[in-house]
């Protein structure tokens, strides 16, 4: 993503963490390291601020999940809404390895049925349909000798 410029520079970029302990041992400024936690979450959610524009943020959200039904992914649109990640002006896109083939559709109707039980308002409809849902198209695996204990083989 960096490549095609959907990201910033990894300076700008930074795992989103929210409190979910009274006591912190993350600095949330500098963390730059997916903590084991979030690791084995439903979903690794990416946080950054673009350099170029000033004021502006975005949330790149890697969903583990298949999206197998809409009840799953009111979960996560709960989610993003209980710790104040949709905001105006914010761009979220969630991608996904490896999505059930309706995954996109559940998704719209998540969306639908969310704003239905909220009773939505004109912002929180605008902020809910500029979400982004896709597949993650290309993957590239590499391995290095070093860390997997093959340099001397």
């Amino acid at each position: 993503m960096r490549g095609t410029k959907e990201l910033p520079d990894s300076e700008y970029c930074k795992y989103f963490y929210p409190h979910l302990t009274l006591k912190k041992k993350i600095h949330f400024d500098q963390a730059k390291a997916a903590t084991l936690e979030m690791l084995t979450a439903p979903w690794i959610i990416l946080s950054y601020n673009n350099p170029k524009i000033q004021n502006h943020k975005g949330f790149i959200i890697f969903y583990k999940r298949r999206g197998d039904s809409t009840e799953e992914l009111l979960y996560l649109i709960d989610y993003l809404m209980y710790y104040q990640i949709l905001d105006e002006g914010t761009d979220i896109q969630i991608k996904s390895l490896d999505p059930h083939p309706s995954s996109a559709a559940h998704f719209n109707k998540a969306i639908d049925q969310y704003i239905d039980e909220i009773h939505g308002t004109e912002e929180t409809i605008k902020i809910l349909t500029s979400i982004k849902y896709s597949q993650i198209n290309q993957v590239q695996t590499k391995f290095s000798a070093i860390e997997i204990g093959m340099e001397n083989v």
